[in-house]
């Protein structure tokens, strides 16, 4: 991608930025105030135009929105001099319109929670915020073959490191590496390793802890100071980023955490109480309680280049919490098998009446198109058609993507014999 902007927008940011004063004092009269320790970077977020004009009217220690992070987020990469894409033509999720949101999204920060499934009020962790900021990072660095365009239109990243260079970087330099999700650990590692992201005390990136609105804003400024020198020199704000370098050779045995203690292994009585928390009850009664038992992941996967190369990617989906875990090794089989099979589109919850596993967080559906779901009659219900022996992204009944789900208890559609038919996208974990 190329930062044609660049060049103007730094030029203007040192004009505006070394004639601005930044005392506390001058901060505008409003109904929300930052944390004392964030007030001088969350002016110079002010003077950038990283933060809308109606930002303060919350909290700033409130936690953010998935809506009003992206935002930032996009007002970074403009200043930046980023090529922000148009909103694509026929809206990607069903909740929200938003540009920024849809910018996002071609930008390839999110798939939202679900296909066709945003969730613009849910707030953001640490450990997502530094998901997307670390793609950032990358897009803007505009490291050799780091970034590609999908077929769809839609920009894809090459992974900064590896997951053993995470897993050291992490387990080396902070105190809490344990807490990080298997999904974020590499680009925790990546933004913590330049010093883009902080930890809050002790050592600790709190990567589970939500981010509120002043610490949202202040790493979109850190991350555009950090990958624009001219920004940095013209800001007159102290950024110190603390390189944490990785050993030329690392074990290749798996590290031991010895100085950390290791949590119990929590076992539930039947899958009820797994999925929903209550023994006797297998659909969470509402949307809100559903929504408050999930966890978003980001997974390795494969994508097909538009020369139809493999390259490794990364998408995101939200499972319910208590299968994070499985979900994520299921995904990592996936893309350590020998297929490499291609993934483009897949989703998990998605809140709905009825009995849907999807509103458990506990079905996923890959590649839609492509795995189409027929009825016994032979009418299409969902997809457009399933050609395993000639379609890259078609599920083979004997391939490494139902091997996976099948060695973690999950079924495929089409083996459980359904009465109304074979929807050959859809794994769930009853069958159902």
């Amino acid at each position: 991608m190329r930062l044609a902007l660049h060049k103007v927008i730094s030029l203007l940011m040192i004009i505006i930025l070394t004639t601005a004063i930044i005392p506390q004092t001058a901060l505008a009269e409003a109904s929300h105030q930052p944390s004392l320790w964030a007030i001088e970077k969350i002016e110079a977020c002010k003077i950038a135009g990283i933060v809308p004009e109606d930002f303060e009217a919350k909290p700033y220690t409130e936690s953010i929105t998935r809506r009003d992070f992206f935002e930032l987020v996009i007002n970074t990469c403009s200043l930046y001099g980023a090529d922000i894409p148009e909103p694509p033509e026929a809206h990607p999720f069903n909740d929200t319109t938003d540009t920024f949101v849809e910018q996002a999204y071609m930008l390839g920060l999110t798939n939202g929670t679900a296909k066709g499934i945003f969730s613009p009020e849910l707030p953001l962790t640490r450990e997502m915020a530094a998901t997307a900021l670390s793609k950032v990072r990358i897009l803007f660095e505009e490291e050799e073959d780091s970034v590609y365009t999908t077929p769809e239109g839609v920009i894809g990243y090459k992974l900064p490191m590896d997951a053993q260079q995470a897993e050291w970087l992490l387990n080396e330099y902070s105190s809490d590496s344990d807490q990080v999700s298997a999904w974020a650990k590499i680009y925790m590692a990546d933004l913590y390793s330049f010093g883009i992201i902080a930890g809050i005390g002790n050592n600790n990136l709190d990567p589970k802890g939500k981010l509120t609105r002043e610490q949202a804003a202040i790493l979109s400024l850190n991350t555009l100071a950090f990958c624009d020198e001219a920004f940095l020199e013209a800001s007159q704000v102290t950024f110190v980023f603390e390189k944490k370098e990785l050993p030329e050779e690392i074990p290749s045995e798996p590290i031991e955490i010895v100085s950390k203690e290791i949590p119990t292994e929590k076992t539930w009585e039947n899958e009820n109480e797994r999925i929903t928390g209550n023994r006797s009850k297998d659909q969470f009664a509402s949307r809100g309680e559903a929504d408050r038992n999930m966890e978003e992941i980001t997974i390795r996967v494969w994508n097909l280049s538009e020369s139809g190369e493999k390259i490794t990617a990364a998408q995101t989906l939200v499972v319910n919490r208590n299968y994070a875990e499985d979900v994520t090794k299921i995904f990592e089989e996936i893309y350590n098998g020998k297929e490499k099979f291609p993934i483009k589109n897949v989703s998990c919850y998605s809140y709905r009446d009825g009995n849907s596993q999807h509103s458990n967080g506990t079905a996923i559906d890959i590649n839609p198109t492509e795995n189409y779901f027929i009825l016994r009659s032979g009418k299409i219900a969902a997809g457009s058609f399933w050609e395993p022996a000639s379609n890259p992204y078609s599920i083979s009944p004997d391939g490494d993507v139902v091997r996976a789900f099948n060695k973690y208890g999950w079924k495929w559609s089409p083996d459980m014999n359904w009465p109304n038919g074979k929807d050959y996208m859809h794994f769930s974990l009853l069958g159902i």
